[in-house]
Formats: structure tokens, sequence, C-alpha cells
């Protein structure tokens, strides 16, 4: 859920759980500028306009708006006292639950995305209502971070709790496998998968500011009104 979108020239054309494939278009051109994001809404303004400033009259800048997502905050969560630290994962080195809160500034379906390296069963439940059961998720190591397929939820806007429980040992294969956890994210699935990009003329650039991005590009000119408007974002 972190991963920032490709080019402005790409599309998204397939997805599955673990793997996203996306294509240039044909005939379409790379950006001429591609500057990641970072920072306060007021810098990220700036950056923009100094990109805008790079281009001809006629020419485009693209930003692709970052989605909107909510972390657990597990520093601040209930768990057993026995669970150490590895690096920034939490070690479930026994049999435990943690008890977390989170807030949604919005209603809808949101994807669970939890991170780490989970071979054991951990069993995963929001207001008391169970999500999923995960386990012999081992993507990744520990410098990079896999993250099990999102799990999607129907939820109200406010306060949720968040409860996740890691099972006691058995025989099963895997079971004395790592058990780290290092986040729990959700996003709003309906931003997830083509990520909205907005445009405008060089000339208009500060209409694109006022929103979170995760990058900036300089685009060759295209036919049609200079408006900012969103080219994307289907899912």
């Amino acid at each position: 859920p972190t991963a920032s979108r490709p080019p402005a020239a790409y599309r998204l054309v397939w997805q599955r759980s673990y793997y996203q494939v996306w294509r240039r278009g044909p005939g379409v051109a790379p950006a001429r500028v591609h500057v990641a994001l970072s920072g306060t809404r007021r810098a990220q303004c700036e950056a923009i306009g100094r990109v805008a400033k790079m281009g001809r009259r006629r020419a485009h800048v693209v930003a692709a708006q970052a989605p909107r997502s909510v972390s657990v905050r597990l520093k601040r969560a209930s768990r057993p006292a026995g669970w150490g630290r590895e690096r920034a994962g939490l070690v479930m080195k026994r049999a435990g639950r943690l008890d977390a809160t989170f807030h949604l500034p919005a209603p809808g379906i949101w994807e669970v995305w939890v991170k780490g390296r989970i071979m054991p069963t951990v069993e995963l439940s929001i207001d008391g209502r169970g999500v999923a059961s995960l386990g012999g998720q081992l993507s990744g190591n520990s410098l990079v971070i896999g993250s099990a397929p999102p799990l999607p939820v129907l939820l109200s806007a406010g306060s949720h709790r968040l409860m996740l429980n890691r099972t006691a040992h058995d025989l099963e294969p895997g079971d004395g496998g790592a058990a780290v956890l290092n986040a729990i994210v959700l996003t709003p699935a309906s931003e997830h998968a083509g990520r909205v990009l907005r445009r405008a003329v060089v000339g208009r650039w500060r209409r694109l500011c006022g929103r979170g991005y995760e990058w900036v590009e300089l685009i060759r000119a295209r036919h049609g009104r200079g408006r900012a408007n969103s080219i994307g974002g289907q899912t």
C-alpha cells in the first residue's frame, strides 16, 4: 500500500493477490521530468511550481494523488509482555493477543494490509468480528518487508477496535518459524488500484495545489482544454 504509482504513461492492466502489471500506452512518450514529492502540501505546491516552470506554454504537469491510509499504532497497542522487538517489527514470540484502536475518516470498503513475516497462524478481528486467519506469509525479509494480500472489510467512519491473536504452537509446518509483525495499514479499496492522476497546463499549475501527492511529472502538450481533472483511478 505504500508503493508509489508508476509514471503517468503507464496503465494498470492486470492485478492479483501479489502482483500488478502496468503497461505503457502505444505511442505514449515518457515524461520529460519526474520528481518525487514529500513533505507538507505547501512544500509540494512549491515543487510543482518549479516543475511547471521547466515546460513550454502548452506542456502539462501531472501529479499522482497519494491514497488515503490509516496506520494502526502498534506501539500504543496492548500486547503480551513477552513480545519483543526486531528492528521496526514486533516479535510475537508466544501465544497472545494484540489489542489496538484506530479511527477511519470515512465509511466504505477498506483494505487491511498486514505487513511482516508471519509463518504461524494469527487471527485478525475488527470490532469483535472475525476478518481472517493468516499464516505461511514469508514474503520479503527483515530489510524489505512483505505484505499479506489485502483483506477487504466494510467499515463505518469513526473509531474501531482491532485484535490480532497469535495462536499457540502446534505441529503444523512453519509454525515454529518467524512471527514478526511490522505494520497494519488500511487503505480505501476504491483508491488503491488505479491511483488518481490530476493534470493541468503549466500556466495553471496552482490548480493542483492543496492535495497530497506521490510525484509530479512534466509531459508534452496534449490537445484539449487545460483545466485540472482526474485522469485515472479506475479499479
